[in-house]
Parts: C-alpha cells; sequence; structure tokens
C-alpha cells in the first residue's frame, strides 16, 4: 500500500498536481513507516523533495532529502543515498552553491559505485549510470544559470552522453536531457545547436502528457528570450510561449 501510495504520488506530480502529490507522499511515508520499511521512506522522501524542487522550493527539497538519505543509510541502501545525493546536488545548484552542488555530486558517485546493483527493490532500479549521468549534467546546467556560465561545457558533454544513450521507452526523460542541453547551449552562444536540440524537446513535450515536461521548459524560454536579438533564439522562444499557451 505504502508502494503503491507512492505511485499515485508521482502521477499526481506528473500531473501538475502538486498538492494531491503531498498528500499522497504523506501518506505513503505514514505507511512505508509502519510497515518498517525504511528505503521505501527514503524513496518516498525523495519524490517529496522532488515536487519541493520543481517548483524552486530549494530548502524544502534540501530538508525532504536529508530526511531520506538518514533512512537509506539507516536502510543500508547505497543505490538510494546516491539518488538523494544527487538530488541535494540539485537543489543546492538551485541555490547556486556550486562547492555544495559539486560535493553531494561526489559523493553521490561514491555511494552509487558501493551499490551492489543486482538487488534492489524495484521503485529503486531505474537509477543506473546513465541516470547517474543525467543527475550530473542536470546540476551543471543548473549552475550554469545560477552561478556561473562555465559549467554549460560540463553540461553539454554529460546530456549529450545522456541522450545519446536513452533509448525510445525513455522519451519523457530524454526530452528532459534535451530541454537542459539546449539551455547550456544558448548559455554557450550556440543559438543554432540549440534551436536544433530544442526542435526535439519540443517535439517530445507535444507527444507527452506530462505538465511537469511543459513547466521544466521555462529555463529554456527564459535563456531563449533573454537572446531575442538572435533571430533562432527569439523564434524559439515564441514556440515555447506557444506551446504553453496551448497547454
Amino acid at each position: 500500500m505504502a508502494d503503491l501510495t507512492n505511485l499515485v504520488g508521482w502521477t499526481a506530480f506528473d500531473s501538475g498536481r502538486g498538492d494531491l502529490a503531498h498528500a499522497a507522499f504523506d501518506r505513503a511515508l505514514d505507511l512505508a513507516g509502519a510497515a518498517d520499511d525504511v528505503v521505501l521512506v527514503s524513496n518516498i522522501c525523495y519524490r517529496k523533495g522532488r515536487v519541493f524542487l520543481h517548483h524552486g522550493r530549494s530548502r524544502q527539497a534540501l530538508g525532504t532529502f536529508r530526511r531520506g538519505e538518514h533512512a537509506a543509510a539507516s536502510g543500508g541502501s547505497s543505490l538510494m543515498l546516491s539518488v538523494l545525493r544527487a538530488n541535494m546536488a540539485w537543489a543546492y545548484a538551485q541555490l547556486g552553491d556550486g562547492r555544495q552542488a559539486n560535493t553531494w555530486l561526489d559523493r553521490a558517485r561514491a555511494a552509487f559505485d558501493e551499490a551492489d546493483l543486482t538487488d534492489v527493490p524495484p521503485y529503486v532500479a531505474f537509477f543506473g549510470e546513465t541516470d547517474l549521468v543525467a543527475m550530473a549534467g542536470t546540476v551543471h546546467n543548473e549552475l550554469a544559470t545560477t552561478a556561473d556560465p562555465g559549467y554549460a561545457d560540463a553540461a553539454i558533454t554529460e546530456l549529450t552522453e545522456v541522450v545519446d544513450s536513452y533509448s525510445g521507452a525513455m522519451a519523457r526523460s530524454k526530452a528532459f536531457c534535451l530541454t537542459m542541453l539546449a539551455t547550456s547551449h544558448l548559455i554557450n552562444g550556440d543559438a543554432d545547436h540549440a534551436m536544433e536540440v530544442a526542435g526535439a524537446a519540443l517535439a517530445g513535450a507535444a507527444s507527452l502528457n506530462s505538465t511537469r515536461l511543459t513547466d521544466r521548459l521555462r529555463p529554456l524560454w527564459t535563456q531563449a528570450d533573454q537572446r531575442r536579438t538572435n533571430t533562432d533564439a527569439g523564434d524559439l522562444a515564441d514556440r515555447i510561449a506557444d506551446l504553453h499557451a496551448a497547454a
């Protein structure tokens, strides 16, 4: 029941119903606690923290991720530790703290290297090497917008690797990464390449029923809108605005 309620929360999150998501996650935490399943508690905290992170509530996200990290450590799950630490890095990147963000990325890598990937709960089986690289690209793309544009180079390298390796079954995750990759290309001054990558991202946003994906286009729109003197950037900003209006 805790696992199913956790899924309800994640589905609500992807549908743009944040309040329902938090209510479901809180109920799932009660159920997982009653079942004494601390690893599931850590996963629920990860998902609840992601809702905070999505809405820019970085400090609340950090608090929730820390609770999850403690639960994952108590349950001996190095893989969930890696997931939570990578997301803590993202929260610090939102706050523009490059030192902390990179420290937690390193800790996420260390935990991942210690994890036994042959025996993991199904709700964390999604997190593999590619996902860890995707999180590094996510963190560096975020830092490129909040701290130092120089991080865009690392983000481009990491996100390009991830996009090339995702299968068709990972369409939504690939669209997320394409959006961030286009953003980093814009920050790097490469509007032509950004337009090419963004085209694939926008096609994904139009075909996938995910409010979360549409929301994640906002940073790309911001970067494009700031560069309207470039025709390609201006066209991209208008395309994203049209997609939001249609949604």
